[in-house]
């Protein structure tokens, strides 16, 4: 999902804060694997935060986002 948003030219400006119960280091591999795979990178998103997410962490994401 997060490849279908950067890659569609109307959404992918949108900053995404990805929030999964998937480790961040098994993310950014997959993510590196299907980018050599697709022949097309795609940006890292703004954050990423490993379930269960802590609120502070959160609200810094949301903050950094926002300045």
């Amino acid at each position: 999902m997060y490849r279908q948003l950067k890659l569609d030219p109307e959404l992918k400006d949108i900053p995404v804060i990805v929030v999964s119960g998937l480790a961040k280091k098994t993310f950014y591999h997959s993510k590196k694997v299907v980018d050599m795979y697709q022949g097309e990178s795609i940006p890292e998103p703004a954050a990423y935060i490993e379930k269960p997410p802590e609120a502070d962490e959160l609200l810094e994401a949301i903050n950094s986002i926002l300045k």
